[in-house]
C-alpha cells in the first residue's frame, strides 16, 4: 500500500507545483522561479510518480489511479488557493473517481 502513498505524494506535490506557478506569492520572474520549482518537482512529482508506477499490482490501475489523484487534488488546491466554490456536481464527481478506483483495486 505504499505504492499509494507515492502515488499521492506525486499528485499533492504536482497541484502545490502548479499552484504556486499560478499564484506566485513572491512576484518573482521566470528563472529564479523555475529554480525554487526544481527541488518538488523533481523529488515530489517525479520520483512519487516513479515508485508509484514501479510498485503498483498492475500498470493500468496505477495510471488511472495516478489520474484520479492528479484530478482531486488539483480540484482541492483550486478550492483552497483560488477560493472557487464547491458544488454538489464537483462532490458528485470525486464520488464518483473514488468509487472507480476502488473498483479497480479491488
Amino acid at each position: 500500500m505504499t505504492w499509494l502513498l507515492c502515488g499521492l505524494l506525486g499528485a499533492l506535490s504536482l497541484a502545490l507545483v502548479n499552484s504556486f506557478w499560478r499564484m506566485n506569492p513572491w512576484n518573482l520572474s521566470f528563472w529564479p522561479l523555475l529554480f525554487i520549482m526544481v527541488l518538488p518537482t523533481t523529488f515530489g512529482t517525479q520520483l512519487g510518480f516513479l515508485i508509484f508506477y514501479q510498485r503498483a499490482p498492475k500498470f493500468l490501475i496505477a495510471w488511472f489511479l495516478g489520474m484520479a489523484l492528479c484530478a482531486i487534488t488539483g480540484y482541492l488546491a483550486s478550492v483552497l488557493f483560488f477560493h472557487e466554490q464547491p458544488s454538489l456536481l464537483n462532490y458528485l464527481g470525486i464520488g464518483l473517481i473514488l468509487l472507480g478506483g476502488l473498483f479497480l483495486t479491488r
